[in-house]
C-alpha cells in the first residue's frame, strides 16, 4: 500500500492518498465515458464517496502502525 511505506508521515499520507482516491473516483468516470451516477448522483453522495475513501485510508494506516509495534 502506498500508506504503508513507513511509519513517518503515515497520517499525512493516508488523508492524502484516501482524499486523493475519493476525489479521483468522484471525478474520473465521467471523463472515461464510464457511468458516473452511482458514486456522482448529488452532492451529499460525492460526500459520502470521498469520505469512504478516506476513512478506508485512515483505517488502512491504523491497523499498519498497530501490527508495526
Amino acid at each position: 500500500s502506498a500508506i504503508c511505506t513507513d511509519e513517518k508521515n503515515i497520517w499525512q499520507r493516508a488523508i492524502t492518498v484516501g482524499a486523493g482516491a475519493g476525489i479521483g473516483a468522484v471525478m474520473l468516470p465521467e471523463k472515461l465515458g464510464l457511468d458516473d451516477e452511482p458514486v456522482a448522483k448529488n452532492t451529499q453522495v460525492k460526500t459520502l464517496t470521498v469520505g469512504y475513501y478516506l476513512f478506508g485510508a485512515l483505517a488502512t494506516a491504523a491497523i499498519f502502525k498497530a501490527i508495526s509495534k
